[in-house]
């Protein structure tokens, strides 16, 4: 096989079956600075500090804050694209970005994805079974069968 491969979350092989078992959520400290940086701008506040950290760390040694820094970059101008635009690099292939573009309010988003009320419960996620199973007060969301 040649060509590009995400190893990110590439599960584990077993008996020829790949198992996904670390399919949990990851809350990484880029992730809580890009939350609130969303938020200072929400509140009218200046996200420079956060995006500054996002951006020194992933651009290491060759971090410029007069080219890198923000708000010196073209998307900077509409802090929330910024945003946008910084947690489409910092999560690629984490799941992340149709939330984020929920949460923006993308018009793209809900201008083709009209929801049908028969697949209204594919808004939500079904609860995994291993959760189920070890938490007895956990009830099913709707549209998805309880096991």
């Amino acid at each position: 096989m040649a060509g590009c491969f995400v190893k990110k979350y590439e599960g584990e092989q077993e008996a020829g079956v790949r198992r996904f078992t670390n399919d949990y959520p990851i809350y990484r400290y880029a992730d809580l600075l890009l939350l609130k940086a969303e938020a200072k701008v929400i509140l009218g506040q200046d996200p420079a500090a956060e995006m500054n950290l996002i951006r020194a760390r992933a651009f290491g040694t060759g971090y410029n804050a007069a080219i890198h820094g923000y708000p010196n970059q073209a998307i900077d101008a509409t802090p929330k694209d910024a945003i946008l635009q910084e947690r489409l690099y910092e999560f690629v292939f984490e799941g992340k970005r149709w939330l984020d573009l929920r949460r923006f309010g993308d018009s793209f988003v809900f201008k083709y994805t009209s929801v049908l009320p028969a697949e209204a419960y594919k808004l939500l996620w079904p609860i995994d079974r291993n959760s189920l199973t070890n938490n007895r007060a956990l009830i099913q969301n709707p549209g998805y069968p309880s096991f």
